[in-house]
């Protein structure tokens, strides 16, 4: 679809929904309905689309590790794979490129956050931690599915439709190109109440209204 195109619809949907004037407001939603029939245009190619790829990164295969990448690629829209035909095995992140710096960016944090906070406190403080923060993507996900807030106004199009349509995207993409690489695994280990109260209170990026405690 051409970029003018993609943009006057657009336009069009943006007066819809912020107008004062019911009139023009209905006759703008009609106009680009029109646009969008005419040109064969569905609602997800209005949004910015990239193309998917990979990045591989280098690190140990312990289980608090997958767990950190299984949960921030969630939160972020990617796939976390684990690579053992690498020696050591390499941790790869399938999506579009912002997507994939976004979840770099963050799991550089997360894991940096993990490994100071948990010095001397043991590998069960650690894994625990971890599983901190994948809940705390778990609540966050199922927040964000709640959000009926239109991505563009009149299009019906919320967060959440266009968040599945990118992790579609990434499935399809491993299917064509990957093979011989094992979805990383989530881990249950020894269950630590503080790390996992840790994991739970760290700044993702979306904040929770209400952070439950662990008793």
């Amino acid at each position: 679809m051409e970029n003018k195109l993609k943009e006057k619809i657009k336009k069009l949907f943006a007066l819809a929904g912020n107008n004062p004037n019911q009139h023009e407001a209905d006759n703008a939603m009609r106009m680009a309905r029109k646009l969008m029939d005419k040109h064969n245009v569905s609602m997800y190619e209005l949004g910015d689309t990239e193309a998917v790829c990979v990045t591989f990164n280098d690190g140990v295969n312990m289980p608090w590790l997958r767990v950190s990448y299984q949960a921030v690629s969630k939160l972020y829209d990617c796939v976390y794979l684990l690579d053992k035909q690498w020696s050591p095995a390499k941790h790869v992140l399938v999506g579009t490129e912002s997507n994939r710096t976004t979840t770099g960016i963050v799991l550089e944090y997360v894991l940096s956050s993990i490994r100071e906070t948990g010095k001397g406190k043991g590998a069960g403080f650690r894994n625990a931690m971890a599983q901190g923060v994948y809940q705390q993507v778990l609540d966050i996900i199922t927040e964000r599915s709640k959000n009926k807030t239109e991505v563009i106004p009149g299009t019906g199009l919320v967060l959440a439709d266009v968040s599945n349509k990118a992790m579609r995207d990434v499935q399809d993409w491993i299917k064509e190109n990957i093979q011989g690489v094992k979805s990383g695994k989530r881990a249950n280990h020894s269950f630590d109440k503080r790390g996992f109260q840790a994991g739970m209170d760290m700044n993702l990026g979306p904040r929770l209204s209400n952070r439950r405690a662990i008793n």
